[in-house]
């Protein structure tokens, strides 16, 4: 139904086209009610009046939109001026009008991936946030044998490179939802060829109401575009997309330093990563911010091997913040110190606790229980390890074959099961397991199994 968005190149004539097409809409009923000729006269002046608002569609004409002497020649000059800039390529933000009448092509949201694949993209009148109406994707799952995912993007959106800071945000609403559902900004140089791509660190899956999730990030060098996406992965269930915003981010912001943070986190710069989140921290009393600036430092921490630090840095999540996604993520984090540590013993305990707290909570679910299992085994916990292995394979087994990411996890699981169980002396059982895998999974041909017997873990 929503087709995939067309080249701004092509962009100029089908706002024109798709503009006149909206006015046409009341035109029709005026000219049934007075005259033809009347009638064409109006169709011109709508057609004159779509030319004349038309946003541009490349950057360096971007200082066209404020040729009035009253509005600045930049949208950096403002935030203010960057929300009229960018709002002219976000004409309904709510999504309360008919997007296949009201708003012009180049401008709709549309299914991204596959057009005839998994998932199928609508305009929803029953629900919405603050209106009526919100998009909605459903059953993005395709089934046992093949890893799916699509998911709802937007126009493309033209952003000017430079320091300033861009706060995306969008409402999103989950129902049975058996996948992950995340926000991710595409950036796109004038080719509109990736140049990065930023996934939002919350991932919803279950039944959850409306949550704000928001993506914060500065244009990479060379992009010329930013697209917004919904990705809905391997879902039965329904996600609603609603309230989508872009918002410019003016001077030394919380949400600046959590940028700079992350990208010298991303870099191993740990020793610099620290300053950037502790300074994100002392700038905001915003909930969101602070969990990330906090998240940020203990992570800097482990991974420069200070766990006993990162581990007390965690501790201040837990010990402030009652939401259960917050905690949750936080005594993963802290689980992970402890692996680390070594104390496999109370990483064990504290990844039980972390999927306890939610057992929904999308983000770090499929992580916990792999590391769950490996824990197990190192802490020669081999009963642990065998049924934390089952229940991984039975609850993710079947999206473990044809995703490359999933292989190595899926391979680490499987392989200490099957030593679990020599360990155990119960080689005969994991063999019986592996092959009702094999049942479950593909067959003989599955990928994860023949990962699996090329590494000669499995009979």
């Amino acid at each position: 139904m929503l087709q995939g968005a067309c080249p701004l190149g092509e962009g100029r004539l089908l706002n024109v086209v798709g503009g006149v097409t909206v006015g046409l809409a009341g035109v029709v009923r005026w000219v049934r009610r007075r005259s033809v000729v009347a009638g064409a006269v109006l169709v011109a002046v709508v057609a004159y009046a779509e030319v004349q608002r038309l946003p541009m569609p490349a950057i360096p004409q971007a200082e066209a939109f404020f040729a009035d002497a009253s509005r600045p020649t930049d949208p950096r000059a403002g935030a203010a001026a960057y929300a009229d800039f960018i709002g002219r390529y976000l004409p309904d933000p709510s999504f309360e009008s008919d997007p296949e009448i009201d708003v012009p092509p180049s401008l709709r949201w549309r299914k991204m991936w596959e057009p005839n694949g998994p998932g199928t993209v609508t305009w929803d009148t029953q629900m919405g946030r603050s209106g009526n109406a919100s998009m909605r994707i459903e059953n993005t799952y395709f089934g046992a044998d093949r890893y799916t995912s699509a998911g709802i993007r937007g126009p493309l959106l033209p952003v000017i490179t430079g320091p300033d800071v861009l706060k995306f945000s969008a409402w999103v609403r989950t129902e049975n939802a058996t996948g992950l559902t995340l926000l991710a900004i595409n950036w796109l140089d004038a080719n509109e060829t990736r140049v990065k791509l930023t996934k939002g660190r919350v991932r919803l899956a279950g039944t959850r109401d409306w949550t704000e999730l928001v993506i914060v990030d500065m244009p990479p060098e060379g992009a010329q575009y930013a697209q917004l996406e919904m990705r809905s992965i391997e879902n039965i269930g329904i996600a609603w997309l609603d309230d989508v915003a872009v918002a410019l981010l003016e001077g030394e912001t919380a949400e600046l330093h959590l940028v700079r943070g992350s990208e010298q986190e991303q870099a191993e710069r740990y020793a610099e990563a620290i300053p950037e989140y502790e300074a994100a921290l002392a700038a905001s009393d915003d909930p969101h911010n602070q969990v990330e600036a906090v998240l940020g430092i203990g992570r800097c921490y482990l991974r420069q091997r200070k766990f006993d630090l990162a581990a007390r840095t965690f501790d201040r999540l837990i010990a402030a913040v009652p939401d259960p996604d917050t905690l949750a993520t936080a005594t993963y984090w802290k689980a992970d110190c402890y692996r680390y540590g070594p104390d496999f013993g109370r990483a064990i305990e504290l990844y039980k606790e972390a999927l306890k707290l939610d057992p929904a909570v999308a983000h770090w679910r499929r992580i916990a229980r792999a590391h769950l299992v490996l824990a197990s085994y190192r802490g020669r916990q081999y009963e642990d390890c065998v049924a934390a292995a089952r229940e991984y394979m039975q609850e993710y087994g079947a999206y473990a074959q044809d995703h490359e990411s999933l292989w190595e996890q899926g391979y680490g699981v499987l392989s200490f099961g099957v030593r679990a169980f020599e360990r155990l002396g119960r080689s005969g059982e994991g063999e019986q397991w592996v092959k009702q895998l094999e049942r479950t999974l593909g067959g003989e041909e599955s990928i994860l199994l023949l990962l699996l017997r090329g590494r000669g873990r499995v009979p």
